[in-house]
């Protein structure tokens, strides 16, 4: 029997060269000690993958949600979700019609147009700006004449 590594790498067979996950196709012919086959293995990730994903979208919706009460001063958060769902589910659907184009969008529009502004360039100028308003406050501190300063 081939070692797990080599049958993750199995791309030989032409009708799975457009396949995502082409060890897919491969499952149903490797077994393990002639009994169990690789099928719990396979739903096991994807419902890890499945729970994972609910969990972080549903955090993010709650953080979006609270910040959003917080910057409009509500004392309920409740009214906003409903209109937040909508516009999350408004831009999801036509964003990433499917799986290839959903790759492609987080590979290489992704990176430059969210990652870099809001992990680099939105941080930097924040540190900009908030070192140079803390330069005039130190600046403009009087100094008191007191008897250690004479």
């Amino acid at each position: 029997m081939p070692s797990p590594i080599c049958m993750l790498n199995i791309t030989s067979n032409k009708s799975n060269t457009l396949s995502p996950f082409m060890s897919c196709s491969f499952i149903p012919s490797a077994n393990t000690l002639n009994f169990l086959t690789k099928y719990p293995y396979l739903f096991t990730n994807a419902f890890a993958l499945i729970i994972g994903r609910f969990f972080k979208i549903g955090l993010l919706f709650y953080a979006t949600v609270l910040g959003l009460s917080h910057v409009f001063k509500l004392k309920n958060p409740s009214p906003l979700v409903f209109p937040i769902g909508l516009v999350v589910l408004s831009y999801s659907l036509p964003l990433a019609p499917n799986y290839y184009e959903h790759v492609y969008e987080e590979l290489k529009i992704v990176p430059f147009t969210l990652h870099l502004p809001f992990q680099i360039i939105i941080p930097a100028l924040l540190l900009l700006i908030a070192f140079l308003r803390n330069r005039k406050k130190v600046q403009s501190v009087p100094v008191e004449n007191t008897a250690e300063n004479s």
